[in-house]
């Protein structure tokens, strides 16, 4: 594939965990006005590190099996 295919791939997995950490809070916030809810509880660090493993073991699926992907939808 290659070292800056590579770089490419890490850079844009990054740039999903960030973008998702911008919704998350932005969400929140808007949300959290609205409604009140007293009984959130605060997510935990392993409970983060699970969604970023799971957004970039997604990302690494479609990326390395784009044939495949197309015909398992």
């Amino acid at each position: 594939r290659g070292k800056k295919k590579v770089e490419t791939d890490i850079g844009i997995a990054f740039m999903m965990m960030n973008l998702s950490k911008y919704w998350n809070r932005r969400w929140s916030k808007d949300q959290f006005s609205l409604f009140k809810n007293k009984n959130r509880q605060k997510k935990t660090v392993k409970q983060l590190k699970l969604r970023v493993g799971l957004i970039v073991f997604q990302y690494l699926r479609v990326s390395f099996s784009q044939t495949l992907w197309f015909i398992s939808i």
